[in-house]
């Protein structure tokens, strides 16, 4: 998947949980998503949104926030998962 599929993926997903009264409360996504996520996070240094920074590493700054929302990995066997979870 490209990176703009990807990011039109959970867009949609979020929109359909506010669609429903509720908010969403994070993203998981397979390893294989996670990684073109990160390519892209790293190919351009000066694009921030949609990623959010991690505030709390001492370091450089470390994304782990899409759209505001916690990102996640799972390992599964369907390389193009992507979901959006509502809180609870």
């Amino acid at each position: 998947m490209t990176i703009e599929e990807i990011f039109t993926e959970v867009k949609n997903q979020i929109y359909n949980i506010r669609r429903k009264g509720l908010k969403p409360g994070s993203i998981v996504v397979s390893k294989e998503i996670f990684y073109d996520i990160q390519a892209n996070m790293f190919m351009k240094k000066d694009y921030s949104y949609p990623f959010f920074p991690d505030y709390t590493q001492a370091s450089e700054i470390r994304y782990d926030k899409l759209f505001g929302l916690p990102i996640a990995i799972i390992n599964t066997n369907y390389e193009n998962f992507i979901q959006v979870y509502a809180k609870g």
